[in-house]
């Protein structure tokens, strides 16, 4: 269970984190990026990005090969080095710089520095250094937040003893929200929403996206990024899935499906 350590909420804005998939990092829209400063009018925000695509690029580069274990990526001490270099030296730079370019005032963050996540190994034996978020200093991201800058994590945690470990950035953007008690958990992904019949549904509940996950009508990449979302509703108010191609508000509404915990839920 993820730990924080923060403030009252009654002296903070509400609070909004988006996660940014690795694979619409380099084709995000420039009206979602402009749209991003209209949601810091009304919330606290962060972005938690991904890199998928950009590990498996430096991986090639280094000559590392890798391998998965029920969708984690095996993190030897190798492809641990290559996932640094990606997220943090190539994914997180490139991705703040776009954002400055655009006058928000983004600040890129390791979540292996600072304590910002720390973490421990899922499973050594099987999935190396691969883990999950165990705190999370919320302080900190308070106080960036406060000041009136993005912050743009990398999901790169520490152990304890010192250890880096490579999270899975759907997980770390859910520990995240949940350690911020936020209001909305984003994920913007290379499709608009859920989908039935080629139509976006604009609410789902939680029993309704169980159901079409054993249907077989939520398939593929979209199934953990349900699921994520899904167990990040028992600590954040509202998950949204929305696509990076758009802008993200549309009439001051997200725009995406929202998947709450049952019908009549109230949407902001």
């Amino acid at each position: 269970m993820t730990m924080s350590k923060s403030m009252p909420l009654t002296e903070r804005k509400q609070t909004a984190v988006i996660k940014l998939g690795g694979s619409m990092i380099d084709e995000i829209s420039e009206s979602f990026i402009k749209s991003i400063d209209h949601v810091q009018k009304y919330y606290d925000c962060l972005i938690v990005h991904g890199g998928g695509p950009h590990i498996n690029a430096m991986l090639n580069k280094l000559n590392v090969t890798s391998s998965f274990h029920k969708g984690q990526r095996q993190t030897t001490a190798q492809v641990m080095e290559a996932v640094q270099l990606s997220l943090c030296g190539e994914v997180n730079p490139t991705l703040t710089a776009l954002l400055n370019d655009h006058q928000i005032k983004a600040l890129g963050l390791s979540g292996a520095g600072g304590a910002l996540l720390t973490g421990e190994p899922i499973d050594e034996q099987t999935l190396g250094f691969v883990g999950e978020i165990t705190e999370v200093n919320t302080d900190l991201l308070y106080k960036i937040m406060k000041m009136g800058y993005l912050p743009v994590v990398s999901p790169v945690a520490r152990t304890k003893q010192g250890v880096k470990l490579n999270i899975n950035a759907d997980i770390a953007a859910a520990a995240i929200a949940s350690a911020l008690h936020a209001e909305k958990l984003i994920y913007i992904t290379d499709v608009e929403g859920i989908l039935r019949e080629g139509k976006k549904l604009p609410v789902v509940t939680k029993e309704e996206a169980k159901e079409m996950i054993a249907k077989g009508e939520i398939t593929g990449g979209m199934i953990p990024k349900v699921q994520s979302a899904l167990s990040s509703l028992q600590k954040v108010k509202e998950v949204i899935i929305s696509s990076g191609r758009q802008p993200l508000l549309q009439s001051d509404q997200f725009d995406g499906t929202t998947l709450v915990k049952e019908k009549g839920a109230i949407i902001n």
